[in-house]
């Protein structure tokens, strides 16, 4: 019995981690991002609180409040027309008021390893959240790294980083023009800092090449057939040394 019972246990440490992450992982975006509200916003807020509203006194970094999350669907590069999207949203965008009064923003964003948490101090963001009509769909566009509002046939800037990009509402044609021009740009810029990149490879290359073309060209001149042979050393001829006593006999040298 108690090996059974053993069994059981070890059956249970084995199978429980594999069914909780299944059930993990088949909780929708939505679901995720009310848990991570509901259990960590109001921390992440706190903690970031005093370095994003450094006007704001401590009491009243206290009596921040988080409003109702917005979710946003994320528009992907060969979309031609957002407002037809049916992606399940991966952003979530909730005001932060003080007193009432639009401050900022917490984010959450839905990632492969789970999700992450921010705070900005964006109250232009915050105001266009709290104002939204019931029919706006929000975005967030991958190409800006910002979000922006549907209203119709329009693009609405909804944050002060999209006012950078789009100073006023457009149309989504316009709008679609103006984010395929960017993904040109970047891509030309992708090709010509490769290109920056391989110039020095590329400049020592020709100098390379320089170099032994100069040497190539000196050796084959040193060995051309028409240079003249070099003389060959002179043998040393030495002649015995002979000397002569008088009456003209021969005496040897060694004598």
């Amino acid at each position: 019995m108690r090996s059974v019972l053993a069994l059981l246990v070890l059956l249970g440490l084995v199978l429980l981690p594999g069914v909780a992450r299944a059930a993990t992982e088949e909780r929708s975006p939505e679901e995720s991002a009310e848990e991570w509200f509901e259990n960590e916003a109001t921390e992440t807020l706190r903690s970031y609180a005093g370095t994003v509203f450094p006007d704001l006194t401590q009491e009243e970094l206290e009596e921040l409040v988080i409003e109702e999350p917005v979710p946003a669907v994320e528009i992907s590069e060969d979309s031609s027309d957002p407002r037809g999207s049916r992606a399940e949203p991966t952003h979530f965008a909730a005001p932060v008021t003080s007193e009432a009064l639009p401050v900022g923003v917490v984010l959450y964003d839905i990632t492969e390893d789970g999700g992450e948490g921010a705070v900005h101090a964006d109250a232009y963001f915050a105001t266009r959240l709290l104002t939204r009509e019931r029919a706006d769909i929000l975005i967030f566009e991958p190409q800006f790294s910002t979000y922006f509002m549907i209203r119709g046939d329009t693009i609405i800037p909804v944050s002060a980083e999209a006012l950078d990009h789009l100073a006023g509402s457009t149309s989504v044609e316009s709008f679609l023009e103006l984010r395929k021009s960017l993904m040109t740009d970047d891509a030309n810029g992708r090709d010509e800092a490769v290109s920056t990149n391989n110039r020095p490879a590329i400049i020592a290359g020709i100098i390379l090449a320089v170099f032994l073309a100069s040497t190539l060209t000196i050796t084959w001149l040193r060995r051309s057939p028409n240079a003249p042979e070099p003389l060959e050393k002179l043998a040393s001829h030495k002649r015995p040394i002979r000397i002569y006593r008088p009456g003209g006999n021969r005496v040897n040298a060694d004598d």
